[in-house]
Formats: structure tokens, C-alpha cells, sequence
């Protein structure tokens, strides 16, 4: 069987097994999301500069937020527990924060104001840009910088106190800022003469910065701010593909270094902990890599419904063993599990059975052998049949079943 007639087999059933969820409702187009490390809590604001936020339960129930804010809102963010969220005012980019609790009748405590000098925008920047927000891995502190760093410090805020630190060097040029894996570390990102990104670890308490990854391209953090990961692109005429490493950030010790199928760089999609990252691709497969170690990466089917052409904001959610992809588009915010693409080859056409929970499949590279699959949990074979007939299969051939799905009919021979 051909690999694009393999994949495109498995999609058909694996489409089933995404067990997506969506939140929509957002007033205007999502123009950006965080989310907490479980995914459980989401805040969103639009073009409009509105904030909803949406709380969503283990068994699946979402609860939606209108934050009706009287000033318009941009760059949300969620603390790794979910339990703060904040985002800066457009008026006058200030930082404002909220305590949330999911379980109350309304989940959105008062809000808090982080009083500060404001920023001041360039005429032509709109101002979208400028302002930089982050909390800490312990929701203890929250970091507040800005593009134009020559002119705004870079500050550290106790948000339950209200008391700033103003960190004592300026840090020009940051696209990114992240707090590191403690409350005294952070990460900052910005571009090199070469027009690459270049990260550096910033201690709060003296401004001593320590590069961390050079000319890197895709560069991020995970949630806890534990990894960075970064990419070197590949050149086409020493057919070296890209290469992509991830980066301790305690000790600055390079984890892994793994090569690409491509020579060019794509974002790599880490998850909250640290412990693995997702390598999006234009093609039926993508590829699920462990940050440390040498293992070989689990090859996943590419969710349907993702768009490859423009890179929306993407989260790494869910276990080893069921990831799950979150990303935005224009309307909504969705979460698809992503399913293995190994295991057995696919022989014919699968067969879903009854609501899609169960997949009946001819396997091996004979076909001789039916099985009844889990499409979802475990994935235990129900049943398993061998097929000896003395006429094979054909590869096209679709399984005949009746309604009420107690009988099939499979190769008919003498």
C-alpha cells in the first residue's frame, strides 16, 4: 500500500477519534489566546479589543465569560494554574489582573491595577505591540516589558502587593519576554543583526544576562518556562535539513538536537511542562518529539481542520499518549487530539461501526486479518478474525455489513 493511500485511510477513521472541542462566542474576529497548562482555562480577545474567557470542565462542559470590560483589552494572559489572568488596558496600556475562581457564581474577582508610568507608542506601531506580560511559574509575580525597552524598564510585579522592581539594566530589542523556571529568571527574546533570535536568561535581582540560544529561528518557551526551543534553518545545497534543539533553561544545557525532514524551519509547538513539542507539517503526518533523550518521534496524523498557510497561535495540551492540539482561528478556539499513525498497516477501506466508537479494519500486508478497533481510550482490538481464503482480497474492496451490524461479508470463494 502506498503511504498516501495509508495516510488517507487513516484519516478516515482517525477523524473520528480527535474528540474535538471548540469554545466560540467571541464578539468580532480572535485576534489572541493564552491558556492555562491544562487548557482549562482559555482567555481570548477579539479585534474589537473584548475579552471573554472560557472555563472548561474535565467532562467536557464549557462555561463562557463575557468580561465586559468598559476599556478595550489586548495581550491576555493566563497564569500556568489558571487561577489569574490578565491583560493590558488600550487606553494606556496598563496591566490589569484578576483572581479566578471556576467553581464560584461569578468566576472573575475584582480587578487589580498595576500602577505604573505609561507607554507610549510610536505613531506607527498602533500601539498592538508594545506592551509584553507574563506570570511567573507560581502566579507569585508578574513581568511587564515593553518593544521599546530603551525607554521602559523592564518591571517585575507583585501583583498582591501591588510593589514593582524595575530591573537595574535595560534589555533593548525584546520581541519576547517569559519568566524562567523560578521567580527570580527570565527569558527574554530578541532579533540579531542577522535578523535571527537570540535569547538570553535575565536574573531580576542584578539585570546579568546569559545567552541561552544564538541565531535561532521559531524560538519559544514552555508555559513553565523550563525548555526553550529553537531551530537552525537546513541548507538545500549540503542537503542538511533544519535542525531543531531544545535548551534547559536552569543550566543552559542543550536537551536534544533533532533534524528535520525539511531544510526549513517551522514553529515547534512545546507543551506547558516542558516535556515534549509538536513539528506541524504541510503533509498527511506530523511529528510529536520528546524534549530530552534520543527517542524516535511518534508519528501523528495531521488534524484535518488546522490550517499549515498562516500560523495561528498553537498549545500543546493533553498526555504522552493522547496530545492534544489546540489552536485559534478566526471565529473559534479548538482542541483536537492527535492520533497515532503508527501501528499496523491498513488494508481496504476501514468501516466505522454504530456512533464511531468502534472501526472495523482489514490489517497486514495480505489482508488477512479483520479486527474490531476502538477508535478512542485504549484502543483494544475487540475481535480478531484470520481470513484464509484462497482468493485475496481486493485492496479497494468496501466490507459489506448489515444494519443492525451483526454480520459481514467479506472475499467469497469455493
Amino acid at each position: 500500500m502506498s503511504p498516501a493511500l495509508r495516510n488517507a485511510l487513516l484519516r478516515r477513521y482517525a477523524s473520528v477519534k480527535e474528540k474535538a472541542w471548540i469554545l466560540s462566542g467571541v464578539e468580532g474576529k480572535i485576534d489572541s489566546v493564552a491558556m492555562s497548562a491544562n487548557g482549562a482555562v482559555t482567555l481570548a480577545t477579539s479585534d474589537t479589543r473584548r475579552a471573554t474567557l472560557f472555563l472548561r470542565t474535565k467532562q467536557g462542559k464549557v462555561r463562557q465569560v463575557n468580561l465586559c470590560l468598559r476599556p478595550n483589552v489586548l495581550k491576555p494572559t493566563v497564569s500556568l494554574d489558571g487561577q489569574r489572568i490578565a491583560y493590558v488596558r488600550d487606553e494606556d496600556r496598563a496591566v490589569v489582573w484578576h483572581d479566578v475562581t471556576p467553581t464560584a457564581p461569578y468566576p472573575v474577582g475584582p480587578a487589580h491595577l498595576l500602577k505604573g508610568p505609561p507607554v507610549k507608542a510610536k505613531p506607527d506601531d498602533g500601539g498592538n505591540l508594545r506592551k509584553l506580560i507574563d506570570f511567573s511559574r507560581t502566579s507569585r509575580y508578574l513581568v511587564e516589558a515593553a518593544a521599546d525597552s530603551a525607554t521602559f524598564p523592564v518591571r517585575v510585579w507583585d501583583p498582591k502587593t501591588g510593589r514593582r522592581h524595575d530591573l537595574p539594566k535595560n534589555i533593548p530589542g525584546i520581541k519576547s519576554i517569559w519568566f524562567g523556571p523560578d521567580d527570580t529568571t527570565l527569558v527574554a527574546m530578541g532579533a540579531t543583526a542577522s535578523q535571527t533570535d537570540a535569547m538570553d536568561t535575565v536574573d531580576i535581582r542584578t539585570g546579568t544576562r546569559r545567552r541561552l540560544v544564538r541565531d535561532g529561528r521559531e524560538s519559544g518557551v514552555s508555559g513553565d518556562g523550563s525548555v526553550a526551543v529553537t531551530c537552525h534553518q537546513g541548507d538545500g545545497e549540503s542537503s542538511a535539513n533544519a535542525l531543531y534543539q531544545t535548551v534547559r533553561v536552569a543550566d543552559r544545557r542543550v536537551l536534544r538536537s533533532y533534524r528535520a525532514d525539511t531544510t526549513s524551519c517551522g514553529p515547534a509547538v512545546l507543551d506547558a511542562m516542558g516535556d515534549r513539542f509538536v513539528l506541524p507539517d504541510y503533509g498527511d503526518t506530523w511529528e510529536v518529539v520528546s524534549v530530552d533523550g534520543d527517542d524516535r518521534p511518534r508519528e501523528v496524523i495531521a488534524p484535518s481542520r488546522v490550517s499549515t498557510d498562516i500560523t495561528p497561535e498553537r498549545f500543546l495540551l493533553g498526555s504522552e499518549k493522547e496530545p492534544v492540539l489546540a489552536f485559534k482561528g478566526d471565529s473559534s478556539i479548538s482542541g483536537q487530539t492527535l492520533v497515532s499513525a503508527d501501528g499496523d498497516t491498513a488494508y481496504g477501506v476501514p468501516r466505522l461501526l454504530g456512533d464511531g466508537r468502534t472501526v472495523l479494519v482489514r490489517l497486514g500486508e495480505k489482508g488477512d486479518s479483520l479486527r474490531v478497533m476502538e477508535t478512542e481510550g485504549d484502543n483494544r482490538d475487540l475481535a480478531t478474525v484470520s481470513v484464509k481464503a484462497k482468493t485475496p482480497p481486493a485492496k479497494e474492496q468496501v466490507i459489506a455489513i448489515n444494519k443492525a451490524e451483526t454480520l459481514m461479508a467479506d472475499v467469497i470463494h469455493p
